[in-house]
């Protein structure tokens, strides 16, 4: 009997045995030939590289480890790769900047592709930029400034090209009112289809691309409404690896930012017909920064945020503090600033107290540009030793009115006015957070992102914690979400959430959150 359970229990080793070597060796053909089938680099599990490719911007994503990370030069280089993964019958994901909060640009095990090598950046005309995927819009502002060209870009410089356009890209500092959503602004798009085909995609021509020539060899007949289904879509359809991208030579106007009394819903009212007016794109903004930061790292954030508004707040004699508004001239001539005072102004015409910070105009903080969250409450020699944080976000888009933040904003137990660095919110696990609510005056003909309702509102509450210490911060925030979604369906609203983000909430099919023109789908 003894002799019975030791054959079966080495031949049970071996078959655990031979399954491990089965799928080792089957890497290492895997790796070799993707080393010899394109131009630019493989890293396997171990090496260094590898592990300097794998990190995302999302500090929940680190424990997630590709096979394989190939960093492709070329569509070539692409198109192999996707025709060797068939082959092998392996999972691919794709990365441009990195920036997904659930996760969506990396998998476990695979063939991972970082695009960050496709990079390009120039003109095709004055009105057309040739912008590659693995681009930063840091890297694209760098060569394009704003002085001089204005485009639908991301607020975060640190996000990529290619996630932020894919997943409709919408900019609430002013551009997106004055012109729409990124997806819309793309003339064509050079991708690779699931079969490893190249395609040229542009609005009722899809054409396979030779690979040699670079030519378009054919046209589709039936596209089935790709280019539509590509503006909103993420990756879902196919890896781009090139977009031609509508820009406007003229300046970016730049916002005013300026403190305002929120003392009652009342007050929530007036900033809603202000918003409403459209001679100004209004956006109002809250921070949060639940633990200390320092002058001299995080100077903007520490006077800002931190001091700033206590100053005012006594100066005022108020019981709360200010918030932030943000407001950019959306007239058709407005030139590269908005004037200050004309801001102001159009504020008090609609009974806006507002706050007098005119001597700290410069110190200001405008949370709607910035590179990454991190370095709003971490020194860099913090990002350096902590990493990317976890972050986790609360939004919603298709609001008709603000109701739902009247008792919020004041009398949260986290994040209202009242309670703002209470002994209680600090427990709350989050270290860092905003709240964002832009607003839209386009008529409902003409909302901001077509493939889904953008409503006159968005909320967006976004928050970073350290990860993997069991931080209360998702729990709160979820149920903060689950709050306001009841509410405002309750008030009537049909809601919808960022298009960057369709798996964030498991209860509404991604189907059901695109509104596609009848006959494509």
């Amino acid at each position: 009997m003894f002799y019975l359970k030791s054959y079966w229990n080495i031949l049970l080793l071996f078959l655990l045995s031979s399954e491990s070597v089965v799928v080792k060796c089957s890497n290492i053909s895997l790796k070799a030939e993707l080393k010899r089938s394109i131009k630019g680099d493989v890293f396997a599990k171990g090496s260094i590289n590898y592990e300097k490719r794998r990190l995302i911007h999302n500090g929940l994503c680190t424990k997630i480890y590709p096979d394989i990370i190939v960093v492709p030069e070329s569509t070539n280089d692409v198109s192999a790769i996707v025709k060797i993964t068939n082959k092998h019958k392996v999972a691919i994901s794709i990365r441009s900047g990195g920036h997904s909060y659930t996760c969506q640009s990396t998998k476990q095990g695979g063939v991972h592709l970082d695009l960050r090598k496709m990079n390009r950046i120039g003109l095709a005309s004055p009105n057309l930029a040739i912008l590659g995927p693995g681009g930063t819009w840091a890297d694209v502002l760098e060569k394009l400034l704003p002085s001089e060209y204005t485009m639908i870009h991301g607020q975060r410089t640190s996000v990529g090209v290619g996630g932020y356009i894919l997943g409709g890209g919408v900019n609430v500092v002013g551009t997106s009112e004055r012109y729409g959503s990124a997806a819309e602004h793309v003339e064509r798009f050079t991708m690779v289809d699931a079969k490893g085909r190249i395609l040229l995609v542009s609005k009722g021509n899809t054409s396979i691309v030779d690979p040699d020539s670079g030519q378009a060899i054919y046209q589709l007949q039936h596209d089935f409404g790709l280019f539509e289904a590509m503006g909103g879509a993420g990756s879902s359809y196919g890896i781009v690896t090139e977009f031609l991208y509508r820009i406007y030579p003229r300046p970016e106007t730049q916002p005013v930012i300026s403190m305002i009394y929120i003392e009652t819903p009342k007050d929530l009212r007036r900033l809603e017909q202000a918003a409403q007016d459209g001679r100004f794109h209004v956006t109002w903004f809250l921070p949060y920064v639940f633990r200390d930061v320092s002058i001299t790292g995080n100077p903007s954030t520490a006077l800002g945020v931190k001091v700033l508004p206590k100053i005012l707040k006594s100066m005022a004699m108020k019981r709360i503090e200010p918030i932030f508004t943000h407001l950019v001239d959306n007239s058709p001539n407005a030139g590269r600033y908005t004037n200050r005072r004309k801001a102001r102004k159009f504020l008090k015409e609609y009974g806006i107290k507002l706050a007098k910070d005119r001597i700290f105009a410069n110190v200001l903080p405008n949370m709607l540009q910035l590179t990454d969250y991190e370095e709003q409450y971490m020194t860099p020699a913090e990002i350096k030793k902590r990493g990317f944080q976890g972050i986790v976000s609360a939004n919603l888009m298709g609001l008709s009115s603000q109701h739902i933040l009247d008792d919020f904003i004041f009398n949260h137990t986290v994040f209202g006015l009242k309670n703002k660095e209470s002994e209680f919110a600090k427990q709350a696990g989050c270290e860092f957070c905003y709240l964002v609510v832009p607003s839209s005056s386009r008529s409902p003909k003409n909302p901001i992102f077509k493939l889904t309702k953008t409503g006159k509102y968005q909320m967006d509450l976004t928050c970073m914690y350290p990860p993997n210490v069991g931080s209360r911060c998702p729990t709160v925030l979820k149920n903060i979400k689950e709050k306001f979604r009841r509410k405002a369906i309750k008030l009537g609203d049909s809601l919808t959430q960022y298009a960057n983000t369709p798996s964030c909430d498991i209860k509404t099919k991604f189907q059901n959150r695109y509104i596609f023109e009848t006959g494509f789908f």
